[in-house]
């Protein structure tokens, strides 16, 4: 849904590409982030 969300700053009318791609950067990286959380923990109880 994000995605999709994300895909109008790249195609849109008012297309904002850098916008677009900020946008993107941040989703990875907290998507990262929360892997690396959830990785960490789980090293931890196990």
């Amino acid at each position: 849904m994000g995605f999709l969300f994300n895909a109008g700053h790249f195609f849109g009318e008012n297309a904002d590409l850098k916008k677009g791609i900020t946008r993107v950067l941040v989703f990875v990286l907290i998507a990262g982030a929360v892997v690396g959380i959830f990785t960490y923990l789980i090293g931890i109880v196990v």
